[in-house]
């Protein structure tokens, strides 16, 4: 289930073929998917 932060669980965000990136209101990547970051050219954090 998703929460507050992230605004799809990342189950499902992770089996759509599009590229999907949600942003906070300072513009900070809050979620997205590998074909995301792939496309922007960023590695993913793990914090």
């Amino acid at each position: 289930m998703s929460n507050k932060l992230e605004p799809i669980h990342d189950h499902m965000l992770n089996h759509v073929s599009d590229a999907i990136i949600f942003l906070d209101y300072e513009g900070k990547i809050v979620s997205g998917n590998k074909h995301a970051y792939r496309f922007l050219n960023i590695a993913k954090e793990t914090t």
